[in-house]
């Protein structure tokens, strides 16, 4: 009777000890005993070499309701893995799962790091700005681009020599033909159009002014007795206006200011140009020479009035920085061609009397080739 008794309770403990091994696997819920109230379940291990208790019980024997089993100490030895239990025996557990297993909806209840890894993607990232230490200047608009078309202002001084036709012999002085130096300006606006390839043509229109200072010579005031006294001036005035076209290329290059001992970026553009304008010319010579009535008394005076055309064509180069302005240097000969001249001509020999020459108009002037040499400079914006 004894040994029928344990025959038909092994399955109970089978059966409690499967229902033990599905609670303690559950990733976070530990199920206390309620029997004892003081041990904890331990993760069960396999035990591969522990014989199979369940072989011989037949699937159809009924296993009365009862009580749930107690667990002990003493059958830990026999747990066995789910694995190796029949389908009978689970068949048999599903009438107990409510009692011993946790409820199912836990595992749904189950903290997860889903929600934390949500919120952490729509919390905004500090912003975190790092100075930047910079050797070099940054670029500026300010800076231009010398593969671009530009507009552009020019300046320059020149000079030039004009050849006039003076003539007069006197007792103290003689006035000859001589060349009239002629310093001044010019001032232009034009654009230059980058061509491609680092070729580029501009178109200028220019309008300048040269002139002359006048020269006075006194040697004594004429209320000194036996003493000279005498005076001569000249007077040249040139404007006028041009329109030039210029071809060249731009070779860049980097240069080492001598001041700033800094590397600057420059370019070197040099250009053949050619140009056509017209202009008017004023130029007069004053001599008069007088010690008094007994003594030497002239004059002479004379006034030349040109209008003229003139063509030209000339070389040169511009030296650009990044910044837009440039250095320039031309060297052009001009062709000018006088198609009007007028001059006006007083004369008096020693205390003879004065004579005026009525105006005389001379329409075969002609004036050799001049070169004009200049420097100036302007800005490309």
């Amino acid at each position: 009777i004894i040994l029928i008794c344990l025959l038909v309770s092994l399955p109970a403990f089978a059966q409690t000890d499967e229902l033990t091994l599905e609670s303690t696997t559950a990733p976070t819920v530990v199920e206390e005993s309620t029997a004892t109230g003081d041990s904890l379940l331990e993760e069960p291990t396999e035990a591969p070499d522990s014989p199979d208790v369940t072989e011989n019980i037949s699937p159809d024997k009924e296993i009365p309701a009862t009580a749930p089993m107690e667990l002990s100490e003493k059958s830990a030895p026999e747990v066995t893995t789910p694995a190796e239990m029949p389908e009978s025996t689970s068949e048999m557990a599903d009438s107990d799962v409510d009692a011993t297993t946790p409820n199912p909806t836990d595992d749904e209840n189950k903290p997860t790091e889903e929600p934390e890894k949500v919120a952490e993607e729509k919390l905004p990232e500090p912003e975190v700005r790092t100075p930047v230490i910079t050797t070099e200047a940054p670029k500026d608009d300010r800076f231009i681009n010398h593969q671009k078309s530009h507009w552009l202002t020019t300046f320059g001084f020149e000079g030039m020599k004009y050849k006039l036709p003076f003539d007069f012999e006197g007792t103290k002085r003689n006035v000859r033909e001589r060349d009239q130096e002629l310093y001044g300006a010019r001032f232009g606006l034009g654009g230059q159009i980058y061509l491609g390839y680092g070729f580029f043509t501009t178109s200028t229109a220019e309008v300048f002014y040269l002139g002359t200072l006048f020269t006075k010579s006194q040697e004594a005031g004429p209320q000194v007795s036996g003493a000279e006294a005498g005076h001569i001036k000249r007077t040249s005035g040139f404007y006028g206006g041009e329109i030039s076209q210029s071809f060249g290329r731009i070779f860049e290059f980097r240069s080492k200011n001598p001041i700033l001992e800094e590397w600057v970026h420059l370019t070197f553009e040099p250009f053949v140009e050619a140009g056509l304008g017209a202009g008017q010319s004023y130029n007069k010579v004053n001599y008069h020479y007088d010690t008094g009535t007994s003594g030497t008394r002239e004059d002479y005076k004379r006034t030349i009035r040109d209008t003229l055309t003139n063509a030209r064509v000339g070389a040169g180069f511009n030296m650009t920085s990044r910044s837009g302005f440039f250095l320039q240097v031309r060297a052009t000969v001009n062709r000018f061609d006088i198609s009007k001249r007028k001059i006006d001509t007083y004369e008096r020999q020693n205390q003879a009397a004065g004579t005026q020459t009525p105006t005389a108009t001379d329409k075969n002037a002609k004036m050799d080739p001049v070169t004009v040499f200049t420097l100036g400079g302007g800005y490309k914006f």
